[in-house]
């Protein structure tokens, strides 16, 4: 069974804004998940 992750923010594209912004909410403390369908981030 998988285990349940929480989440506090998704975050879909995995280019520049949307690594940027993970950065950022990561340095406020929340969790966030990044979701982009390719395989590398950078756009």
């Amino acid at each position: 069974m998988a285990d349940i992750q929480k989440t506090d923010i998704i975050i879909i594209g995995a280019g520049p804004c949307g690594l940027f912004a993970v950065f950022e909410l990561g340095l406020l403390d929340l969790r966030c998940h990044l979701v982009d369908i390719l395989d590398k981030p950078g756009g």
